[in-house]
């Protein structure tokens, strides 16, 4: 023994001594995979002050709409599976810091869970008096073929909230995914108030634990194979004579320097959709992956409220379940996608169009009325998200109303030629999708109320977005009111309090127009403010293979404030000219299932030069109305088309395309050189071209 320790104590004077030491990086991170939020009462303590504070886990609605910054309340860590080594990590997104559980060890001490971790579920519960009590974090770990659990204290040595654990529970193959699925309590003696579901594809079944009310799963678990329809192809999404039953492009913004440019944005094309739509299994028997709990709310087929989703990767199918009290599961009618699907991400309700009408907001006496007749409610749609399993691409479902015809349709949402009509236009295939939700003009004070984008309920507080106003008013979701309240952050209106004097109150009144606030007076200029790289609203991201992050809109909360503004209380594309950022955005696009136009565009579509035509080694010329100058008269030909309404001689190819060469300006002062050269405006569609020309 004595002998060793000289040794080592001979080598480690050896390394300290060497001109070029070996420096040992202490491990962080490693092969990181599934994530989850916490959110969390109180602020972390600082690493040299383990116990200045003791937080407290909380339900993640507290988190919503948070900022980071330190004089909040409420808090977020994320919780990250390292699937090399076993383990748990946890971050403090406040401070962007990794947190040691063992800071006697050199580096990251984090929690040990199971080898090849590949799924984490958490589950919160409430004591009779409705605080958050018991707190646990299920681990679904594929290389030990096993689920542990544990209280998600654990992973945070300053978290008080109790929870059940730590245990595990062995399976007969690697599970991929897991997820909690909350029962309706019937009473307080439940003896089940939840299941633990875990995804076992190599088995092709579901594992299903029943919970107890402190969050322990049963010894063994129900397996459950997913059936295989008989009929695997996908709805139809026209009727018998072709005609679509489903819409497209109508959630769509267009402006262009002033003008409505709706029309010159193509729709998706139907046709092609059912043209390009095939059934391509990859298996004969299912093969779970990811697992998706789906809120339904009331719907038409009298189904459950709330399922639970599952993507197969080898079947075309996305499995429903619903359960019972006891949590026994019912296999309710999948969804047939025409090919496998490897994960999934669901939106909440959105509004089906974007209001096209101004909205004077009552005063607080006039909660109680309604602002407009209930047959003005915007239609509400909610869609699925799919990563098709076959080579990276993203298909969009219906997934409004079960009770539908067009339930689980495939919808077409691409018109680029070289993107499949039913999928998404990505730089490239997406390895991981979700559906992200910023509802900050939804404020999270003290009122009760809703605060999830697109959910319907009966009263909503809303205040303005400087988080000033006073001014609430009761809405529903689906009211045109959810996305016309504030365009732009108040300079100076501010509603006056209940003690505010009789001078105030008409300062106010004057300044906002009979007591609302007016869209069109408001001002631009903060960091909130309406702006393609601010999203506010509800987007669908995706990471893609090539490392990068895509977002696609969904539904874009500041649609109604891009690119113009109200006239006469209708929206429009009309640009204010006292207004030096409207102007900056004279050229904005929004549409629902297209890629986010991260920036404003400064021009229009346009040519970088004058087109020229060489004969032989002599150069000719073409002038700006299209006529060849050149001595053997050589000129572009104006291009003849069948444009409703329009002449010949000042028709493009299709409406969706207008005059580059020459320009709209030279046709409108000589209409009858005709355009040249067209081009599409939609940036979705439209790319940098050069051209070259023989003969």
């Amino acid at each position: 023994m004595r002998r060793s320790l000289l040794c080592l104590a001979a080598l480690g004077t050896l390394l300290g001594c060497r001109s070029d030491p070996v420096i040992v990086v202490p491990p962080t991170f490693e092969r990181p995979g599934a994530i989850a939020f916490v959110c969390v009462a109180g602020e972390e303590p600082e690493r040299t002050d383990p116990d200045a504070q003791i937080q407290r886990i909380v339900p993640f609605e507290n988190c919503r709409g948070l900022r980071g910054v330190e004089d909040e309340s409420f808090a977020v860590n994320l919780l990250v599976a390292q699937t090399a080594r076993g383990e748990i990590g946890t971050v403090n997104l406040r401070r962007n810091e990794v947190l040691d559980l063992d800071r006697r060890v050199p580096g990251f001490t984090f929690r040990r869970v199971g080898e090849g971790p590949t799924g984490i579920a958490l589950r919160l519960t409430e004591g009779a008096a409705g605080d958050a009590d018991l707190a646990t974090t299920y681990v679904a770990s594929f290389g030990a073929r096993s689920v542990s659990y544990l209280p998600t204290r654990s992973f945070n040595r300053s978290v008080s909230t109790p929870g059940a654990g730590p245990g595990e529970r062995t399976l007969e193959g690697g599970p991929v995914d897991l997820e909690v699925f909350e029962l309706d309590p019937s009473g307080p003696d439940d003896a089940v108030t939840g299941v633990l579901v875990a995804a076992v594809p190599e088995r092709g079944e579901l594992a299903i634990y029943t919970l107890d009310p402190s969050g322990t799963p049963s010894d063994a678990p129900l397996t459950l194979g997913l059936a295989t329809p008989a009929d695997v192809a996908p709805l139809a999404i026209v009727d018998a004579e072709g005609n679509p039953i489903v819409s497209v492009g109508a959630y769509r913004r267009a402006c262009r320097d002033g003008q409505d440019a709706r029309a010159l944005v193509r729709d998706p094309d139907v046709a092609r959709a059912v043209a390009e739509t095939e059934v391509v299994p990859l298996g004969e028997t299912s093969a779970p992956t990811q697992l998706l709990v789906v809120e339904l709310g009331a719907n038409d087929a009298g189904e459950a409220s709330r399922q639970l989703w599952v993507a197969d990767a080898a079947l075309p199918l996305v499995h429903r379940l619903s359960f019972d009290d006891d949590g026994v599961p019912t296999e309710l009618p999948p969804i047939r996608t025409g090919t496998p699907v490897r994960a999934l991400a669901i939106s909440p309700l959105v509004p089906a169009t974007i209001p096209e009408r101004a909205l004077d907001l009552p005063t607080p006496a006039e909660d109680e009325e309604r602002l407009y007749p209930a047959d003005s409610m915007v239609p509400m749609e909610r869609f699925l998200y799919a990563i098709d399993a076959t080579d990276g691409s993203v298909m969009v479902v219906d997934a409004t109303n079960p009770g539908s015809p067009t339930f689980g349709a495939v919808l077409p949402v691409s018109t680029r030629e070289d993107v499949p009509a039913n999928r998404l236009t990505l730089r490239s295939a997406a390895d991981a999708i979700t559906v992200v939700v910023n509802d900050a003009l939804v404020t999270t004070g003290t009122d009760d109320f809703a605060n999830a984008v697109g959910t319907v309920f009966d009263e909503g507080v809303f205040i303005d977005r400087s988080r000033t106003g006073a001014i609430v008013t009761a809405l529903e979701a689906s009211d045109p009111a959810f996305d016309l309240l504030w365009c732009g952050t108040p300079e100076t209106l501010s509603a006056p309090g209940p003690d505010a004097s009789a001078e105030e109150i008409a300062a106010f009144e004057a300044a906002s127009g009979s007591n609302a606030l007016v869209l069109d007076e408001r001002r631009r200029g903060t960091a909130d403010d309406p702006a393609p790289p601010n999203l506010r609203g509800v987007f669908l991201v995706a990471a893609l293979a090539t490392g990068e992050i895509q977002v696609i809109d969904v539904h874009d909360l500041d649609a109604t404030c891009r690119g113009g503004t109200f006239v006469d209380g209708a929206l429009s594309c009309a640009q204010d000219e006292n207004d030096a950022v409207r102007d900056e955005d004279a050229f904005a696009y929004v549409e629902r299932h297209r890629p986010r136009v991260g920036s404003f565009l400064p021009t229009d579509i346009q040519l970088t030069a004058t087109p020229a035509i060489t004969f032989g080694s002599s150069a000719g010329s073409v002038s700006e109305s299209g006529e060849g100058v050149a001595t053997d008269g050589i000129r572009l030909v104006a291009l003849q088309d069948v444009a409703a309404g329009m002449p010949p001689e000042l028709s493009c190819p299709n409406a969706a395309m207008v005059p580059v060469f020459p320009d709209e300006e030279d046709l409108e002062q000589d209409e009858s050189i005709g355009p040249r050269i067209c081009a599409t405006v939609s940036p979705w569609d439209r790319r940098t071209e050069a051209w070259l020309a023989e003969w």
